[in-house]
């Protein structure tokens, strides 16, 4: 990202010195540990970085001062590369207090409770004031830039002096605080330009989620753990994916490289990961996508936008960017809710084309096609088929693992490669399934994360659907630690067990290497799809 920073200020042409100054501020941070890091990222690559006194103790991280037009095309420049965050904008430095570190200097210690906003004095007997109708205005605030802090519904200094700042260019008295018909001028513009998308909350006890919704262009079509999908309406192009799993930092890691591998997702784009959250942009001449999520209280919580690049009413970035505002201000989780539907009550995406008794996974074992899948069922199907419709037949069954093999010789990919070693308990492992049974490998293979093992079988941290069944449990070097076992709690057969089944059935699969190199995401996805094969049970 720097490099292409770099490459970006290089090609700007010179602007007059006599033309206006304005600063790009790139972010705005309560801590300056935070705001130190944000800084060392673009310094060295942008001209001026500094950190600087907002007030309420918040601090800037801006670049600058820069030629007015020179400022406005590079923030126009970052923002479609994705180098900088969307919500980045010019200033000209009128609210800036003390500048507090400069690139190049050395960064003084931070002042007592800088880490936190200061809550501003209430005036003696005004009214509580809601949280919610607060947000609602610091929301309309930031619509109309007027403010930049959190969307929290405190009273802080900075709230009071971005309300006070509306007021004075809104023609009433500079109080910092509104009173109801204040309230409904402030709110207007931000909620006519929302308008079109017909926003509705929808509270969901399955994902454990409160959010709004933009129900006039998207609406409901299933829950596939760990999503809740709402599909396009009519011809809008969006879509959203809101995100409910269980979990903490390490499986937050892990989603963050799956999304990051989910084809659906543009590659080029913004990518961040700090502390418990992360954000993941993307963008391509047909597409964007914004996908955010937090790890709170033992789960995470999130969502994931899709949005057209163009060719439909409201598809254009700046509704874009309303949306995703709104869905972030709106989101409130349950953490003791999450997405972990029990198998036989998950619903089923589609119908089969005809009917079957059962669909689950397989892990492809041989360069001949042969599959590794767990046993339970096969003796009630009157054929199998495997992948695409290829005829299969049960070779060796211990009661648990069954080897099975297609009646034609498939030429399969490269199989799967066992895991050497015992996989230790908290290791962060992917899985790969058919969800709900239906004809394909997930799109995101799922992260989960390895509790302990009882015996022959790992115990795992998981959300699973009937189809995942049979799938293969995959470290972070592609290596097969385990087969899933269907059901409930969430199991795998560990790799021992694997490995003298196989041996007995004839198949013998090389071991991974033990210092073999973490896959990508990209390359981890594409390997749990390679390997996982449906097996169908026919009456």
């Amino acid at each position: 990202m720097r490099l292409a920073i770099l490459l970006i200020c290089a090609l700007l042409a010179p602007v007059s010195a006599a033309a206006q100054e304005a600063w790009l501020q790139i972010a705005a941070e309560r801590n300056i540990d935070r705001a130190r890091a944000v800084a060392e990222q673009f310094s060295g690559a942008l001209p001026g970085i500094s950190l600087i006194e907002l007030g309420s103790s918040w601090i800037a991280v801006a670049a600058g001062p820069l030629p007015e037009a020179q400022a406005a095309a590079l923030l126009r420049d970052l923002r479609a590369t994705g180098a900088i965050p969307r919500d980045s904008y010019l200033s000209d430095g009128a609210r800036f207090g003390e500048v507090l570190w400069r690139a190049g200097t050395a960064l003084p210690p931070p002042p007592d409770g800088s880490g936190t906003a200061q809550p501003a004095e209430t005036p003696p007997g005004a009214a509580p004031v809601d949280a919610a109708r607060l947000r609602e205005a610091q929301r309309a605030l930031a619509f109309q830039a007027l403010y930049a802090g959190p969307l929290d519904g405190q009273v802080t200094n900075e709230t009071r002096a971005a309300i006070a700042r509306w007021q004075a260019a809104a023609g009433y008295g500079e109080t910092g605080s509104l009173d109801d018909a204040q309230l409904t001028a402030l709110l207007a513009p931000m909620q006519a330009a929302e308008a079109p998308m017909g926003f509705e909350t929808v509270q969901d006890d399955v994902t454990g989620i409160t959010i709004d919704i933009p129900s006039a262009l998207v609406a409901f079509d299933r829950h596939d753990a760990p999503y809740a999908h709402y599909a396009p309406r009519a011809e809008s192009g969006v879509s959203l994916r809101v995100i409910s799993l269980p979990g903490e930092a390490p499986m937050l890691r892990a989603l963050f490289e799956v999304l990051q591998a989910d084809p659906e997702i543009p590659e080029t784009g913004f990518r961040e990961l700090e502390g418990d959250s992360f954000v993941v942009m993307g963008s391509d001449a047909a597409r964007t996508a914004y996908a955010w999520a937090e790890a709170r209280d033992g789960a995470i919580k999130g969502f994931v936008l899709f949005w057209p690049a163009g060719g439909s009413a409201g598809s254009d970035l700046t509704a874009r960017d309303r949306a995703v505002s709104r869905l972030r201000a709106s989101f409130v989780a349950n953490p003791t809710q999450v997405m972990a539907l029990p198998p036989a009550q998950a619903p089923r995406t589609e119908p089969a084309p005809e009917p079957v008794l059962w669909r689950r996974a397989g892990v492809a074992v041989s360069a001949e096609g042969a599959v590794l899948t767990v046993a339970d069922g096969l003796d009630r199907c009157a054929r199998i088929t495997l992948g695409a419709g290829r005829a299969g037949r049960v070779m060796v069954s211990d009661g648990r693992l069954a080897l099975l093999q297609p009646e034609e010789p498939s030429g399969a990919a490269l199989p799967a490669m066992l895991l050497a070693a015992p996989v230790a308990p908290g290791t962060v492992v992917t899985l790969a399934g058919f969800g709900q049974g239906g004809d394909s490998v997930r799109a995101t293979p799922v992260p989960a994360r390895v509790e302990g093992q009882q015996g022959a079988l790992l115990t795992l941290d998981a959300s699973l659907l009937q189809g995942d069944g049979g799938g293969p449990v995959l470290t972070d070097t592609g290596a097969l630690a385990g087969l899933v076992m269907p059901g409930t709690p969430p199991r795998a057969v560990a790799t021992p067990v694997l490995r003298e089944f196989l041996v007995q059935a004839g198949v013998l699969l090389a071991d991974a290497a033990p210092q073999a190199a973490p896959l990508t995401a990209l390359a981890q996805a594409q390997r749990a799809q390679l390997l996982t094969v449906a097996v169908t049970c026919w009456p």
